[in-house]
């Protein structure tokens, strides 16, 4: 029987019986239009934002469920310990059908427990989400066998977005241009933490138009360029002001990004979750 999973805890625990659920297809649009006198229609700006791209709300899923005890006496007493499971906190939620995503939410609305007979009680859950479903593999590393792997999911079947430098450029590479290099996104666009690790000298990593560049070294330690917090750090430490350009944001599907460098050695690791609507 198919139900849903809140903080590590499936509802069958509970004796939870999920009738039905209502999940948004996609989440709302955030829509800016301006309506201008002596002009036909609206103006779109949607998208006009640094990314070019249309950004979401919060995406509200909601849960029917039926419960069913031993008796009066227990339906109160597993109510409050579903009170407590669900209340407060945000969580990952995951849903036995679609068990290879997960999503962050919280419970939004007042659960009203509703009593039908002395052993039946239902209720319904609202649960307000981050827009976007999270890929239950993390780009940039090897999962396990069995650790969500499954068929048909092809972002788990090519290369994993790792990769080897040195001063012949990027291996695998772009055909013919050995400092080209192509980092697959399954899902939407998304921010990505570049994990480096061995040595370089003054690095640069390049991507459409933009670039984030590094002019010092590494020798044996950490790095990494975490796009999501916009933030660089090096063994630790935070180093982002010694560092130039712009953190991106990978594209859905193909990215070609190009590395350069005045001495490197070191391994790639484009590490993040796929996004999806």
């Amino acid at each position: 029987m198919m139900g849903f999973k809140f903080d590590g805890i499936h509802c069958s625990n509970f004796g939870i019986v999920l009738r039905s659920k209502k999940r948004p297809v996609v989440p709302e649009p955030k829509i800016v239009k301006e309506d201008l006198p002596f002009r036909n229609g609206t103006y779109d700006f949607s998208a006009s934002n640094p990314y070019g791209h249309i950004m979401y709300k919060d995406r509200e899923i909601s849960v029917e469920c039926t419960v069913v005890t031993d008796g009066i006496c227990s339906l109160r007493r597993i109510s409050r310990e579903i009170a407590a499971w669900l209340g407060g906190k945000e969580a990952p939620l995951v849903f036995d059908d679609e068990s290879h995503v997960f999503y962050i939410g919280r419970v939004s609305n007042r659960i009203d427990f509703e009593q039908q007979i002395s052993k039946l009680g239902s209720f319904t859950v609202v649960f307000t989400c981050h827009p976007f479903a999270y890929g239950s593999s993390v780009s940039g590393e090897i999962p396990s066998y069995g650790e969500g792997i499954f068929y048909g999911d092809h972002a788990l079947y090519g290369g994993y977005n790792i990769f080897s430098a040195n001063g012949d450029g990027v291996v695998p590479c772009v055909q013919n241009e050995p400092h080209l290099f192509k980092v697959y996104n399954f899902g939407w666009y998304v921010k990505p933490k570049i994990v480096i690790s061995g040595s370089f000298e003054n690095i640069r990593i390049g991507f459409s138009d933009l670039h984030l560049s590094y002019d010092g070294a590494l020798s044996g330690g950490s790095f990494a360029f975490d796009c999501e917090k916009e933030m660089t750090i090096q063994n630790g430490m935070n180093i982002t002001n010694a560092c130039c350009g712009t953190f991106f944001e990978l594209a859905p599907g193909e990215n070609i990004l190009s590395l350069e460098a005045d001495s490197i050695d070191c391994d790639m690791f484009f590490v993040f979750r796929n996004l999806y609507l």
